[in-house]
């Protein structure tokens, strides 16, 4: 017994290339899913990324608007009807100018009680002491708000005015 060698049982065959093959055509599908969850997740931040720009620079681009002094007629001569004043908000969220229009400008007529596209004003009438009873002054601006990328987009109108509060305070006044 002491000189006597036994061999060991064979119940450790290894694995076929079959069973290696189908591990690892498995572990492939797995890294895959991995992967593609991963993608749809990066793509869906980015998307809700867009989504709270586009909300955050029409926001502000409306505040500047209504916040901007009145002009009495926007486009005329020139004039961007207050687009490089809503376009100043873009660049707060890293985007470009561009992506903020001013789409149109319409004025209140009150006989008709309706949006007019012109304020029934010449060139020559146009100064800042028009007022709502010489001219349509109340305006509806309307700015568009688009991702860099096109795929979001938003609008909001902003409403103004040729009278301010203490202007108002003033004539009750005396």
């Amino acid at each position: 017994m002491s000189g006597e060698r036994t061999e060991p049982a064979m119940t450790d065959r290894g694995n076929t290339f079959v069973e290696i093959l189908v591990s690892v055509a498995l572990m492939g599908t797995i890294v895959v899913t991995l992967l593609l969850a991963m993608q749809t997740t990066i793509r869906m931040s980015k998307m809700s990324d867009d989504q709270a720009k586009v909300e955050s620079v029409i926001g502000s681009a409306a505040d500047r608007v209504a916040n901007f002094a009145y002009k009495s007629c926007p486009g005329f001569n020139g004039d961007d009807r207050y687009q490089s004043i809503a376009q100043a908000a873009a660049p707060a969220v890293g985007w470009t100018g561009s992506t903020v229009t001013i789409e149109e400008v319409r004025f209140w007529k009150p006989a008709t009680q309706s949006w007019e596209p012109t304020n029934g004003l010449n060139p020559a009438e146009c100064a800042p002491s028009v007022t709502l009873n010489d001219s349509r002054t109340l305006q509806k601006i309307r700015i568009r708000v688009t991702s860099p990328d096109g795929s979001h987009s938003r609008s909001t109108d902003v409403v103004k005015a040729n009278f301010r509060p203490d202007a108002i305070k003033d004539q009750t006044n005396g």
